[in-house]
């Protein structure tokens, strides 16, 4: 049987040089990129410009 889906929850600074952006610098040190990219499209806790640069090139920028 398949290993459960990873989550990672975190809270904080959304700026570049908080303890967000930390957690995914490790996440993706840590799981390799396509799995450490964690959906961040999907959370509105980091800003476009910030998380797009570490998600898939074909995604976009949501449109709020």
């Amino acid at each position: 049987m398949p290993d459960a889906p990873r989550v990672l929850l975190v809270s904080g600074s959304a700026h570049p040089d908080g303890p967000v952006s930390a957690v995914l610098e490790h996440a993706i040190a840590v799981a390799g990129e396509a799995e450490a990219s964690l959906r961040v499209h999907d959370l509105a806790v980091l800003p476009c410009r910030w998380w797009r640069p570490i998600t898939s090139s074909r995604r976009r920028c949501p449109r709020w």
